[in-house]
């Protein structure tokens, strides 16, 4: 669980790489330039090769946070104008997006990539999450989560900014200090 890539690349050569990128393509990780999904042929996509956009990263790592229901990224839940108008806004678009028990698997082995090494001492709510780093190191990731938000974090040579926020459905009311948590446990990677 210490995040190193070597690992991560011992585990993904023993399953089928058709299978880790069909559920990467479930929870809508495809490249953010071309919109293609991840490439089996390619086996480093599972180290997190292919550019993938913040927004999707946040919102694959939601689903975990959300037993396992993809949701996709809104950016209103209202509008109203001055006069008290109401305007139609898409509304939820969720899914089932892997099993149950991979989705356990994934939360045990990221709390403990989080909770025991990014965020310990740090903080008192229970965090899941992942690290990455750019090729030349002038930048690294966290993506954590906690029940009802996920949250990709940028550390550009020790200056952390949330980028942005996901919240699942049933969330929006832990968003506030779920944010601050994952920023304060953020400043630790």
């Amino acid at each position: 669980y210490w995040s190193i890539n070597t690992a991560t690349a011992a585990q993904a050569s023993q399953l089928d790489l058709c299978d880790i990128a069909d559920a990467t393509e479930r929870l809508h990780l495809v490249d953010g330039v071309t919109g293609e999904p991840q490439n089996p042929a390619n086996p480093s996509f599972s180290l997190g090769t292919t550019n993938v956009t913040p927004l999707a990263q946040a919102s694959a790592f939601a689903a975990l946070a959300n037993e396992d229901e993809y949701c996709a990224p809104r950016a209103l839940l209202s509008v109203k104008d001055a006069a008290g108008n109401k305007y139609k806004v898409p509304g939820e678009d969720c899914e089932d997006a892997l099993e149950p028990d991979v989705v356990a698997n994934l939360n045990g082995t990221l709390s403990k990539i989080a909770g025991q090494r990014i965020a310990k001492g740090t903080i008192n709510v229970p965090i899941a999450g992942k690290t990455g780093t750019n090729n030349g190191a002038s930048s690294t990731w966290f993506v954590g989560y906690t029940t009802g938000v996920a949250v990709p974090v940028l550390d550009r040579r020790g200056h952390a900014l949330a980028v942005l926020a996901v919240v699942v459905p049933r969330g929006s009311d832990l968003l506030r200090p779920a944010v601050m948590a994952l920023r304060t446990a953020a400043r630790g990677i």
